[in-house]
């Protein structure tokens, strides 16, 4: 008896119990590269208007004509449905150009219908100002009132860009005329966004007291 008990457990111990085998899970594929997007092919309309010398400005008119600024001459000019041709209205007195400065910015006064307010950037023999002229289509440009100068000229950095924004306050972009520390120079028009009533006076609100500076 005690010999059975003992082929008992030697015949256990012979035959165990398989473990099943682990299979790894196969690693995910990566993705293919994606083809780059194509841009779509600009559609060109057609020629608005051909023959300007250096357009810089543009001011949309309520009857649906366009006034264009030339930055190197300092002439102002008239195209549209209702005009034959580039028709020149006037030009801004002592506008100079000399290599990125001329006349740089043009908007309409947001009364433009009731008051006939266009507004300029220019540089002159001695720096960048903001004037306004009265503008009828029967007159063109006549006059010139000055509302801020002393704004720093040079051959480059100029600045120039006007618009009127929502509050009806006139936003200017004046440039630092190469003098880099100027644009963080509060007392210096140079370099800054400027903020204006559409008189020339520094707007309510402006964050420095009696100050066209709006930002710096």
């Amino acid at each position: 008896m005690l010999l059975l008990g003992t082929t008992a457990c030697s015949n256990d111990n012979k035959n165990p119990q398989p473990t099943p085998p682990t299979t790894a899970a196969a690693a995910p594929t990566p993705p293919g590269p994606t083809a780059p997007a194509s841009a779509p092919n600009p559609t060109v309309a057609g020629d608005v208007v051909t023959g300007l010398d250096s357009p810089w400005g543009v001011a949309p008119l309520p009857d649906g004509d366009t006034l264009v600024a030339s930055r190197n001459t300092g002439v102002v000019s008239r195209f549209g449905p209702g005009t034959n041709g580039v028709v020149p209205v006037g030009k801004v007195p002592g506008s100079t150009h000399r290599g990125e400065g001329g006349l740089l910015g043009l908007a309409l006064s947001p009364d433009f219908a009731r008051d006939g307010w266009v507004y300029m950037y220019t540089t002159t023999a001695s720096d960048n100002r903001i004037l306004r002229m009265k503008y009828t289509r029967e007159s063109g440009l006549t006059g010139a009132e000055v509302l801020l100068s002393g704004i720093p000229a040079a051959s480059n950095h100029d600045g120039g860009r006007i618009a009127f924004g929502p509050d009806g306050m006139l936003y200017v972009g004046t440039g630092e005329a190469g003098d880099k520390p100027l644009a963080q120079d509060r007392d210096s028009l140079g370099g800054k966004i400027l903020r204006l009533t559409p008189d020339g006076k520094p707007a309510p609100g402006n964050p420095f007291p009696n100050s066209p500076v709006y930002s710096y």
